[in-house]
């Protein structure tokens, strides 16, 4: 959650810079907030790694044994793809505050819908209840990895239209 915090809160930093046409503060700010995310959902995914057991045991106040031992196991593989979600995240939210409506759409529904509805019939046929999991992981890594290329095309795009004299860190 602290991590869409930080892209609500990027969106009128971004829309203000993009609207003024202040291109150089406008790419610094999504650099900044990349950085962050990146910071913030590795050390997530690592958090819920490490601390599974521990975070299911919040839960569970009879300690069920089946919730003890199947449970940690998925939350381990979708959080996986929290290693991508940042570019997605990020795109959506920027792409939205710079007036790109269909634009955030697709970003923010090629995961959830686009890649995710058509992989977790095609996983659970072939892996049955953990092809659940395994859909999880795959989408956010695909929609992920899409997003990072197009959010390297938007930024070196973004990066053009800086004037030359200005240096970009």
């Amino acid at each position: 959650m602290r991590g869409f915090g930080l892209v609500q809160d990027l969106q009128p930093i971004a829309g203000y810079n993009f609207g003024a046409k202040l291109y150089q503060r406008l790419y610094d700010v999504i650099a900044y907030a990349k950085k962050l995310m990146i910071i913030y959902f590795v050390s997530a995914l690592a958090f819920s790694l490490i601390f599974a057991k521990q975070l299911f045991l919040l839960f569970s106040e009879e300690q069920n044994p089946i919730f003890m031992t199947d449970g940690p196991m998925p939350l381990g593989i979708v959080n996986i793809g929290f290693l991508m979600t940042s570019f997605q995240v990020i795109l959506s939210s920027v792409y939205q505050a710079m007036g790109y409506p269909v634009r955030a759409f697709l970003v923010a529904m090629s995961r959830k819908f686009i890649l995710f509805l058509p992989l977790v019939f095609l996983f659970t046929y072939l892996w049955g209840i953990n092809g659940v999991w395994y859909t999880f992981v795959t989408a956010d890594l695909i929609a992920g990895f899409i997003s990072y290329i197009v959010f390297k095309y938007e930024m070196r795009d973004l990066a053009a239209k800086i004037p030359a004299n200005v240096n970009l860190a």
